[in-house]
């Protein structure tokens, strides 16, 4: 005759070390995708049928919604931006300049950053736009 031994219920709680590594995981994943993503600011570009793609540029001066002035992703005073271009031009061998300016930027202020760019001895600037998306049945 076969004997059973009785059922032991020793464990009255699922184990969720499985759960807890899926999270450390996820975790880790996160920080090191935080780690290489590029730091923007979101930017309204304004759109034109006539958008070429752009040039490598080797200065990127984008002029936010709220007035910020960053220059290659670094925040810059109005006062300073002239300052800052020409220290990055001087580094430089024929700069090219873009300028992403939110549509909401005024005019007159887009001017005068453009303004300033030019007394800095830099030629070659371009306007960042979007393409108007045509949909053609």
């Amino acid at each position: 005759m076969l004997t059973f031994d009785e059922p032991t219920t020793s464990r009255k709680w699922p184990d969720l070390t499985p759960m807890i590594d899926v999270i450390f995981l996820l975790l880790i994943f996160f920080m090191l995708t935080s780690l290489y993503a590029a730091k923007t600011i979101p930017v309204d570009l304004p759109q034109a049928e006539s958008s070429e793609k752009p040039q490598e540029s080797t200065i990127d001066i984008v002029i936010a919604a709220e007035g910020t002035i960053t220059i290659n992703n670094e925040p810059v005073e109005e006062s300073m931006v002239e300052h800052r271009i020409r220290n990055l031009a001087e580094t430089m061998n024929d700069p090219i300049v873009t300028i992403h300016a939110d549509q909401a930027v005024g005019f007159g202020r887009f001017i005068t950053i453009m303004d300033k760019t030019r007394k800095c001895g830099i030629s070659r600037i371009s306007v960042a736009t979007e393409q108007v998306k045509t949909y053609e049945p």
